[in-house]
């Protein structure tokens, strides 16, 4: 339960609150007495004070009567008169007040009564009859008799005033014991004990218990919490050696997975044939689970088999079974067919009567399969001869070793189709160089016999001798075209000197056209991988053998220079050009233009033939420079 949760009348601070305010407030009343007490003394006081001289101003007035002027006389009786009223009426502003007593209010009453019935009509009427001190005596020992009342009241609301400061005094006294030890009980004490349980779990002993839990208020819900986290830290420290070992253990047994994890998926990245790959994947998981034997069948979906890859401690007999071969004859087959992520059975549990595998005295298998691309190419079987079953940790390590293997295998097959496809694809290239040069001239050399043996049949001699003539040229280009092609062929994949091969090239170039070459070429900053760099040398060797055959050139420019963005590379020639309208009907004449465009778009580059019937042709090739490219990204 939190504070906040407690009623308002169990919390401590509510107790403290209503002490204070019953404290404060009998304080309070005391004082308040206490000052009303003072106020009525002191108007007590100046009603005394002006009664007695009352008794002054009678014997005044007695010595004024003697007299025969009598404006003092009447200044003495207004004076009189108003000092009388003010004792009988009160003044709050001074304070004058009579003691709220009927006795003394009667006798003030009797005194003024006299005044003003026998003392006052004698003294202003003048009839010649003096104010005598018999009189005066008489009228004195009312006013004494008033003076005595309020000084007997006076001294009675005195006492009064000193009990009330006196219990103001105890209530003062009494209520700071009270405090105090209502603070002690409540508060200090608690925390004294709570600091000592404290101070005991710090030392590390946690079997003190608070007994503060019987309490229904905020130091209660401290030691009932107290008392949970004793309990806890008790248990944990007691338990700390075991969870530190296990934890321990478990880390170890972690870090072994990882290494093994690491060490495996290494081995199968770093190897390219599929048999090597399974064979060292069992060699190196058994000894990790145990296992007493394993085997690894990849699927074939066509044939509806499973061909056996690798095998480890599998008799001949289990490795050539039939029913271990195909998908519905055998339990490993149905598996390979769910969408199960992982198995484990004891042999002796199979759905067939008498598995291949119990006959080699195993009495459990695992399989885990394996994963390509979401797909189940393969499956792994381990073997083991007391049952004991895998652990999940086991499992889970397994099933991603068996992940891995799915991309090495997969990686393998993609590596082979790869290796397949260049093959094609250059025998697609060797095709069309064929088609474009040979196929074309032969086509020439047929057209050329027809024509010779017209020539020969209608007995045209010089007719016949021009045509022979271009055979021989036709023969002879075949020649030279099919020497092209070989030396294409032979032009090495890994180029060590970019420069040595571009000027192999143009010396070649010259041998068979004597035609000039001008070439700028700035190769060391041409920053391209041997695979690009072989692309270049074909396109520039295409664009040079389209010269020789085409473009009746007698100068031909080759420059290779860069800019902030891109390599360029320009072959122009000063030709015959043509209509660059006849590139897009993409023919079969211009099967190398085609070629070319292929293999700049193989490294990412753009190529662009610009001619003119009569004003040569420029080949530019742009290749976009990688550490352009990764600034703009």
């Amino acid at each position: 339960m939190a504070f906040t949760e407690l009623p308002l009348r169990k919390k401590v601070s509510t107790k403290l609150f209503i002490l204070t305010t019953i404290w404060w407030l009998g304080a309070l009343l005391a004082i308040f007495f206490t000052l009303s007490l003072l106020w009525q003394l002191e108007g007590a006081g100046g009603a005394i004070n002006d009664a007695g001289s009352l008794r002054m101003r009678v014997y005044r007035l007695v010595i004024l009567d003697q007299s025969d002027d009598k404006v003092p006389v009447l200044d003495a009786v207004e004076d009189f008169t108003n000092v009388l009223t003010g004792i009988v009426e009160g003044d709050p502003k001074r304070p004058l007040m009579l003691p709220q007593e009927d006795h003394i209010y009667w006798q003030a009453e009797s005194v003024l009564r006299a005044w003003k019935d026998q003392i006052l009509p004698n003294l202003i009427e003048n009839d010649g009859t003096p104010f005598t001190y018999e009189e005066a005596n008489a009228f004195i020992s009312e006013i004494d008799a008033l003076v005595k009342m309020v000084e007997k009241s006076n001294a009675s609301t005195l006492k009064r005033l000193h009990f009330y400061q006196d219990l103001l005094i105890i209530l003062v006294v009494a209520g700071s014991l009270t405090m105090l030890y209502i603070l002690f009980h409540l508060i200090i004490r608690p925390l004294q004990r709570l600091n000592y349980a404290l101070s005991l779990a710090e030392k590390g002993d946690f079997s003190y218990r608070e007994t503060l839990n019987n309490r229904e208020d905020e130091f209660g819900l401290l030691s009932i919490g107290y008392n949970k986290m004793a309990t806890r830290l008790e248990a944990l420290y007691r338990g700390m050696e075991e969870t530190i070992e296990e934890q321990t253990q478990d880390l170890k047994q972690r870090n072994s997975e990882l290494e093994s994890l690491y060490t495996i998926t290494s081995y199968l990245h770093n190897q390219h044939d599929i048999k090597i790959i399974c064979e060292g994947f069992l060699a190196s998981i058994m000894p990790i689970v145990h296992a007493d034997a394993g085997a690894i069948r990849l699927h074939d979906y066509n044939d509806q088999k499973m061909k056996l890859i690798a095998e480890v401690n599998l008799s001949e007999d289990l490795q050539n079974s039939v029913r271990c071969q195909h998908f519905d004859h055998c339990y490993c087959g149905k598996f390979a067919q769910t969408e199960s992520i992982s198995e484990e059975m004891a042999i002796q549990d199979l759905l067939e009567k008498t598995p291949p595998c119990q006959e080699g005295a195993f009495k459990a298998l695992n399989i885990f399969p394996i994963f390509y691309d979401q797909e189940k190419i393969g499956i792994v079987t381990l073997f083991s001869h007391d049952g004991k079953a895998f652990s999940e940790a086991k499992k889970n390590l397994l099933n991603s070793l068996s992940n891995q293997l799915g991309v090495a295998i997969g990686g393998v097959r993609l590596m082979e189709r790869s290796r397949k496809m260049a093959v094609l694809e250059e025998r697609n290239i060797f095709a069309q160089d064929l088609h474009d040069s040979i196929a074309q001239i032969l086509n020439f050399l047929n057209w050329q016999v027809q024509m010779l043996e017209k020539a020969l049949k209608n007995g045209h001699k010089e007719e016949a001798r021009e045509n022979l003539a271009f055979i021989k040229d036709g023969v002879k280009e075949s020649y030279e075209n099919v020497r092209q092609l070989l030396l294409n062929f032979r032009t090495p994949l890994r180029l060590e000197s970019f420069s040595y091969h571009l000027e192999e090239l143009i010396k070649r170039f010259k041998t068979q056209t004597e035609i000039e070459v001008n070439a700028m070429v700035d190769a060391s900053n041409i920053h391209l991988s041997d695979k690009e760099k072989l692309e270049v040398v074909f396109i520039i060797q295409e664009a040079l053998s389209n010269i020789r055959k085409h473009a009746n050139a007698t100068k031909v420019s080759l420059q290779i220079y860069t800019d902030e963005k891109n390599y360029i590379i320009r072959v122009t020639d000063n030709g015959q050009g043509f209509a660059e309208e006849i590139l897009t009907e993409k023919s079969l004449e211009h099967v190398g233009i085609l070629i070319m465009e292929e293999r700049a778009q193989k490294i990412g580059g753009q190529l662009a033939v610009l001619s003119e019937p009569g004003e040569g042709t420029e080949l530019r090739l742009i290749i976009p420079r990688k550490e352009a490219k990764a600034e703009h990204e």
